[in-house]
């Protein structure tokens, strides 16, 4: 399904839930030495929108018809239980607690989860299309869609609609902690809570599509289209880095304040996070990047067709 709108394809990206490892240490990595990125083969052609781990060991992406799983050796398998839906968020907080969203199923915004064994089908209670899931905990996970949709669970499976008091589409979701999450979207949008269930707009200063956010306490950033980076390091305050490229720039992930990737196109940038950017890497045969996430001593990138990039 093809997703941007206002002329580009919204692709979300991926990932959400997004914990992190006892190898990182977000606030004190320095500069990193370049990477070296090697392709993987995921066994799929498809568009990949997400990829998520709960450990170096326990990885997962999402697609067209695609839910994968990788031990870390490389190897990705298959483990979709529906193949005609499309999936654009996975997350959760560790191997017996992931979430996957995405299209309608049975005429609601699907989500899945799995414990062991198979992913099971919850119910949204909302007709809208999920693009992403984020687990502040296994006990307090959100999800956001199309229309302004957010929905929460205490993980009894059970979701419950919040007020965003917007209708602009909400594409990604990511929180520092259970009390401090952002969500971005349409026209500009960027949605900030403290947990309590209400969400206050923040002035972005933008009116494009922003479909990923990610960041450290009192360190965010929000990427979008043609070539948007926002950076927030007070409260409620954005100003925009200039990267050098009109493409529009689907993720955004770092292992740390120092170490952070964006992708737009076929081109992965980093920074050190000074304000400048550069190109990391070009992923040869990769027609669109969709999605970042790191493992402390891996970088993953993802996108189309079944593109799985790794850096370390």
């Amino acid at each position: 399904m093809f997703r941007f709108v206002c002329v580009a394809i919204i692709v979300l990206v991926a990932a959400c839930g997004r914990v992190g490892f006892d190898d990182l240490d977000p606030q004190l990595m320095g500069d990193a030495a370049p990477r070296v990125w090697t392709p993987e083969t995921s066994g799929t052609g498809a568009r990949l929108y997400a990829i998520w781990a709960s450990s170096p060991s326990d990885l997962y992406t999402s697609g067209d018809g695609v839910i994968s799983h990788s031990t870390g050796n490389g190897d990705w398998t298959d483990v979709n239980p529906i193949p005609d839906v499309s999936f654009y968020g996975v997350g959760g907080t560790g191997p017996t607690n992931v979430y996957v969203v995405g299209n309608i199923i049975g005429g609601e915004g699907s989500i899945l989860h799995r414990t062991t064994g198979t992913f099971t089908t919850q119910t949204s209670a909302t007709a809208k299309v999920l693009n992403d899931v984020w687990s502040a905990s296994s006990t307090d996970v959100y999800a956001v869609g199309y229309g302004g949709t957010i929905l929460h669970t205490n993980g009894s499976g059970t979701w419950t609609p919040q007020i965003s008091g917007t209708t602009a589409d909400l594409l990604k979701l990511w929180g520092t902690s259970a009390t401090d999450i952002y969500a971005a979207g349409t026209n500009g949008t960027i949605l900030h809570s403290t947990g309590t269930g209400t969400w206050t707009r923040e002035t972005s200063g933008s009116t494009q599509v922003l479909v990923d956010v990610w960041g450290l306490p009192g360190n965010i950033y929000v990427t979008g289209h043609n070539g948007t980076i926002l950076h927030s390091t007070q409260p409620g305050v954005w100003a925009a880095e200039a990267i050098g490229t009109s493409s529009a720039l689907i993720a955004i992930f770092g292992t740390g304040a120092n170490e952070v990737f964006v992708c737009g196109g076929n081109e992965v940038y980093s920074s050190s996070g000074d304000g400048t950017w550069k190109i990391a890497t070009v992923v040869p045969g990769a027609t669109i990047l969709t999605s970042i996430w790191s493992t402390g001593s891996s970088v993953y990138v993802v996108g189309e067709p079944g593109v799985i990039v790794r850096g370390r």
